[in-house]
């Protein structure tokens, strides 16, 4: 395992990575503003994304996308039961905002778009 402050990126810099090979997620991070730790204990960060990632093994982004259409016209009581308890609005826990006071970095999270 690595941070992204090992590869010594600035700002300006994209890279990409694939998760899950089968499935074939193609993640673009676009680094926008580097901050030495100092910097980012000192400042006022806020996370915050939109919408659920998508659950293990939902079959790629196409598959992901099929999914959503199911949640959305398909009654939840008929759903197996770890798909009726995914909802697709939620953000995940991990996003926890270290200060709420001013919205200065975002990670945001969409509808993949295939590659």
């Amino acid at each position: 395992m690595f941070a992204l402050t090992d590869l010594n990126l600035s700002a300006g810099s994209k890279i990409e990575y694939e998760y899950d090979f089968g499935d074939g997620w193609v993640h673009s991070i676009i680094i926008e503003k580097t901050l030495t730790q100092e910097q980012f204990d000192a400042s006022d960060v806020f996370v915050t994304g939109k919408g659920a990632c998508p659950p293990e093994d939902c079959g790629g982004p196409y598959g992901f996308m099929s999914l959503l259409e199911t949640l959305r016209v398909v009654d939840k009581e008929k759903l197996p039961e770890w798909l009726a308890e995914h909802d697709p609005t939620e953000l995940a826990g991990c996003f926890t905002p270290k200060s709420k006071k001013k919205a200065s970095t975002k990670i945001r999270t969409n509808t993949p778009v295939p590659h």
